[in-house]
């Protein structure tokens, strides 16, 4: 029970820290490729079409996008985004940044704006 309210309170703590972070930028819009990220909406959009981020989904994105061209560890994505006190494992941000390649790139098996640093994490390219 206290593993799950840790959890609860980290999860809470990392969504307000997304929204203030994206809330400071509220007039930037960012492309990535076809789409275009709207931090003070904090909303993603591919031509006309509005595409739905969950918190933990946006966090990633936004932690990538404001180290573009940087390499991005598990653990440092995982203490952005759910904070030191997290007790899963990296295997979830595996999962989340699948499901951004398919929202984001034009054929996600071969992945242009978010690529894996094999041995390392993860990597949004600068012409994002």
């Amino acid at each position: 029970m206290k593993a799950l309210l840790l959890a609860l309170k980290a999860a809470r703590h990392a969504l307000d820290a997304a929204i203030r972070e994206i809330e400071g930028t509220p007039d930037r819009v960012i492309r990535i490729g076809r789409a275009e990220l709207n931090c003070g909406a904090r909303s993603l959009r591919i031509g006309r079409r509005e595409i739905f981020l969950t918190p933990t989904g946006m966090r990633i994105l936004w932690t990538l996008v404001k180290r573009r061209g940087e390499v991005c560890t598990r653990d440092d994505i995982l203490a952005e985004v759910w904070g030191h006190e997290y007790g899963g494992t990296t295997r979830s941000i595996d999962t989340q940044i699948r499901i951004l390649r398919k929202i984001i790139e034009p054929d996600p098996a071969n992945p242009k704006h978010i690529v894996t640093v094999h041995g390392h994490g993860y990597r949004m390219t600068g012409d994002a």
